[in-house]
């Protein structure tokens, strides 16, 4: 399987390398998927980073005997986790559909 990162840094290369092959050229192709793959890993990682933000401010509500505020919160913390399934469904399979173009080559 080829390495990403190097195609990352050298795309006129290895499409280069491919032409030798006979092959076509497709860095292009790659690194387009290989951006989708790495915004949806970006979300995950912000949506998770706000769900713990969240759940710090539950403690604090908490403790602070905010019971209004404390059950907003548990609801956004709920609605984060459902949100944070999708988008971890969705970086994985960004990753499959990447690592299939590149073993394909």
């Amino acid at each position: 399987m080829h390495d990403i990162r190097k195609i990352r840094d050298c795309p006129t290369e290895f499409d280069k390398d491919l032409e030798r092959r006979f092959e076509k050229p497709c860095s292009k192709e790659i690194l387009k998927l290989d951006s989708e793959r790495r915004s949806k890993i970006l979300l995950f990682e912000k949506a998770q980073a706000e769900r713990n933000e969240t759940s710090q401010k539950i403690k604090k509500a908490k403790i602070n005997k905010e019971n209004e505020n404390f059950e907003q919160l548990k609801y956004l913390v709920s609605q984060k986790k459902l949100e944070i399934s999708e988008l971890e469904l969705k970086a994985k399979k960004a990753s499959e559909i990447l690592n299939d173009v590149l073993l394909k080559i």
